[in-house]
């Protein structure tokens, strides 16, 4: 089975919600999503033996609600069953109120997932084995599918038991164990998707791309692929639409204002070197002569006179 990287600390300058988790906690719960992942694969694979072909396309988000369905469960049943306060029967009633929020909000943008299916359930038991080996494009995007469903699943942890002290103590991290310290978490999440909305997707829209998180020895990081996205570009309206907008009028006026402060540098070096540096430089000379001569009398007046010879 493909193994996740022993560094999970986040590179990026995103807020992500795996960051509040123990490292230990981080990796049981991208294992848990990865392993999941296998068993769905295995089991539409044991259908099509049957002759029945499953369109992965169309059912492609119903296979990542189910992804992220079946990981929550296993996950949170094991450290929120609480048997004070939360029972399994609460567990399965909050992930199944939720879905259909997360399925809009998270698992309907992550990128290129239908491709992404498609190649491993054509590929043979070792094909994420295989990706991790070559085919850096794929291998990013199962690892930003990992993350993303990783991030939905605690984001219920962070929305219904944030503040259940012994789920923090199995949990989170000692810096962010606090009740200050998690409200402060939860608002750089808030503020973070916020921007995503109006302002980062947007600009990857525009921009023909999609920002992937993946693993590397150093921990998670960041990049972008092309991949076009111009129907998506014709449905944005509102303040989305007006972003794109502004993006392409400070293209637009961007050569034009490097041309003229290029023009105006040039002009006020010309100012302060030709004209200003050449006025500084004469008074200066100006100086300089006057002290010159000033010496030269100083050494005359004090030059001894020659006494007239006798014979």
């Amino acid at each position: 089975m493909y193994t996740l990287s022993n560094n999970l600390d986040n590179l990026t300058n995103y807020s992500l919600e795996i960051d509040i988790l123990k490292f230990e906690k981080r990796k049981e719960i991208l294992e848990i999503v990865l392993k999941q992942l296998y068993r769905i694969i295995s089991d539409i694979k044991f259908i099509e033996r049957d002759g029945v072909k499953l369109s992965k396309t169309r059912h492609s988000l119903s296979i990542l609600s189910r992804l992220w369905r079946e990981s929550a469960l296993i996950f949170l049943s094991k450290y929120c069953n609480d048997q004070e306060k939360f029972f399994l029967e609460d567990i399965e009633t909050i992930i199944e109120e939720n879905e259909d929020i997360v399925s809009q909000e998270i698992l309907r943008k992550i990128p290129r997932f239908p491709e992404l299916f498609d190649f491993l359930l054509s590929g043979s038991e070792g094909s994420i084995q295989e990706m991790s080996q070559g085919k850096e494009e794929e291998k990013k995007i199962l690892h930003n599918l990992l993350i993303q469903v990783a991030n939905a699943i605690i984001s219920l942890i962070l929305n219904y038991f944030s503040n259940n002290e012994k789920i923090k103590e199995r949990l989170y991290n000692l810096e962010t164990v606090s009740s200050r310290e998690i409200a402060k978490f939860r608002n750089r999440l808030a503020w973070e998707y916020r921007k995503q909305q109006y302002w980062g997707e947007p600009k990857d829209i525009f921009e023909s791309q999609y920002r992937l998180f993946f693993f590397n020895e150093k921990g998670i990081d960041s990049s972008v692929i092309y991949s076009p996205r111009q129907k998506e570009l014709n449905s944005l309206r509102g303040i989305k639409w007006s972003v794109t907008i502004l993006l392409e009028i400070r293209d637009a006026t961007s050569p034009l204002l490097r041309s003229l402060v290029g023009t105006v540098g040039k002009a006020l070096v010309y100012v302060l070197t030709q004209v200003i540096g050449r006025g500084i430089g004469l008074v200066g000379k100006g100086i300089l002569q006057g002290i010159g001569n000033s010496f030269s009398e100083r050494d005359y007046q004090k030059k001894p006179a020659k006494q007239k010879s006798k014979y």
